[in-house]
């Protein structure tokens, strides 16, 4: 029984070293994978931040060109009311010259027929 006994002790003993030479090594892949893992994630950290400061320009870019395209705008509807204006003027013009047209012929009418009617005395 004690040779059973030290036979067992020693498989016991080369077990419990087997088994701990084994945890070291994933113990130590295990830190790998953490440092690893740290090291991706503070790089997308830093990826983030990036990005955010360039769509934070972005938006700033965004902002000025609607500002710009709003002016643009504003622009285009006053020059848009000054030609209907305008339009109108043109109208009450054409109006005008087609009154002035009829009186003027009406006048020449009225010429021609009074000259041809005058009297000397």
């Amino acid at each position: 029984m004690a040779k059973l006994t030290d036979e067992f002790k020693m498989t016991l003993l080369k077990k419990t070293k087997e088994a701990l030479k084994l945890s070291i090594q994933s113990s130590i892949r295990h830190s790998r994978n953490v440092a690893t893992g740290q090291n991706h994630t503070s790089e997308f950290l830093k990826i983030i931040k990036e990005d955010k400061v360039t769509i934070q320009r972005l938006n700033n870019v965004i902002d000025m060109k609607q500002r710009e395209v709003d002016t643009l705008n504003k622009e285009h509807v006053d020059l848009l009311w000054r030609m209907a204006g305008l339009e109108k003027k043109v109208t009450e013009c054409e109006a005008y010259k087609k009154e002035a047209a009829e009186v003027a012929e009406w006048e020449k009418k009225l010429t021609e027929f009074t000259d041809s009617k005058k009297v000397d005395n």
